[in-house]
């Protein structure tokens, strides 16, 4: 009765809520745990307290401080453990706080999942090819990393360049392969990783890259999809010989190289070297002594030559000019100027015996006897024509009808 502090815990009676009881007292801290839990008075030493915050486990609604609460905390006693809630396998807690599942570990290519959990940890990547010509083609990157150097090889076509932005491209025998001396890199996001430039195909043909490598900064692999193959358009191919017009130095294949064919694609065209106006093409393949129809046989073509038929009658004044023995009969007298296949003067344009001018075929009396060819015996001989009187003497004995 007389013992101020019955237990002896420290704790007055007045202030004892059981003073036969040094392990019960009080709950000045509010914590839930009795303040002479240890069967001594101390509120800051009353239970068990893993972080030491002065609140005992017991009343701590975060035993390890580590911003999860315990109901929460799968294990809350450990700072560095308490949930994983993206299924990532990186604790929330991992760095001794928690933190939103998004970041909740080292995030190399920032996609929300921690490093350790992630099956592509150093980023992704798609590739893709852009539109063909029939020689130039792209390659289109989605990444969400940079893209610090490539490798690859190119398949179905024979490369001439491979150009990139920051990066330097160098393509041989076993493929091409990018990256730069000073650091730069090609962006994360979306655009152009490199554009190629490629030898023109016959019927055309189709590009695909293998053992595609993308490196990102810290030199670890890009995980990367694509590219499909795609089609390269046929080049142009006058003459469906199966070889590109920028590759054939005759693409009309008539003979005529490109550099001297006035058109290189019409194989009826080509040039006129002899001057004859016909094409030395004109038959579909060159030659300047088959360039068109040459009656004479001369070299020039009709279209082209004044005389078709070598008679000596220029054209224009010929009745016949694919025909050396008809030209003209410009004295009317039946035998055509050109009848020995030459043109002649009126004068000598056939046989004429009696040498009058007149061709033997228009003159009624050729040998000039006085009786006319139709009546004469003789009619190249002037000392014969008939014998009108039955004398026995020719008409004409003396050179003369009478």
């Amino acid at each position: 009765a007389g013992d101020a502090d019955d237990d002896n815990d420290g704790a007055l009676d007045g202030d004892d809520s059981e003073d036969n009881n040094e392990f019960v007292c009080s709950d000045d801290d509010g914590d839930t745990c009795d303040d002479c839990a240890s069967g001594s008075y101390d509120s800051s030493n009353d239970g068990w307290d893993y972080d030491l915050d002065g609140a005992c486990d017991a009343g701590d609604e975060d035993d390890d401080n580590d911003g999860a609460l315990d109901d929460d905390d799968s294990d809350d006693n450990n700072e560095f453990a308490c949930s994983d809630d993206d299924g990532d396998t990186c604790d929330e807690c991992a760095t001794g706080t928690y933190h939103d599942p998004s970041d909740d570990g080292l995030d190399y290519d920032a996609d929300g999942q921690c490093d350790d959990g992630d099956n592509h940890p150093w980023g992704e990547a798609n590739l893709s090819f852009g539109e063909a010509t029939v020689s130039t083609i792209s390659v289109e990157y989605t990444s969400n990393v940079a893209i610090n150097g490539f490798q690859f090889v190119v398949d179905g076509v024979e490369l001439i360049s491979a150009v990139d932005g920051p990066l330097d491209v160098s393509c041989g025998t076993f493929g091409c392969i990018a990256f730069s001396l000073d650091g730069a890199s090609i962006p994360a996001g979306s655009g152009t990783l490199v554009t190629f430039e490629f030898e023109e195909i016959a019927n055309g043909g189709t590009i695909g890259l293998s053992n595609v490598l993308l490196s990102a900064s810290n030199a670890n692999m890009i995980s990367v999809t694509g590219p499909e193959s795609a089609a390269i358009p046929e080049c142009a191919d006058n003459e469906d010989d199966d070889i590109c017009d920028v590759y054939d130095t005759d693409d009309d294949n008539d003979g005529a190289l490109d550099d001297d064919d006035s058109d290189p694609f019409d194989s009826l065209v080509c040039s006129d070297h002899d001057g004859d106006t016909c094409d030395d093409c004109s038959d579909g393949s060159y030659g300047v002594d088959s360039d068109g129809w040459d009656y004479d046989g001369d070299g020039a073509c009709d279209a082209g030559d004044a005389d078709d038929d070598n008679d000596g009658a220029l054209d224009g004044d010929d009745s016949e000019d694919n025909n050396e023995f008809v030209c003209s009969d410009d004295d009317g007298d039946t035998c055509d100027e050109c009848a020995t296949g030459a043109y002649h003067d009126s004068s000598d344009d056939g046989w004429d015996y009696d040498g009058d001018g007149q061709c033997d075929a228009g003159d009624s009396d050729d040998d000039n006897d006085g009786a006319l060819d139709d009546d004469d015996s003789d009619d190249n001989n002037e000392f014969a024509c008939s014998d009108a009187d039955g004398d026995t003497c020719d008409d004409c004995s003396d050179g003369s009808y009478g």
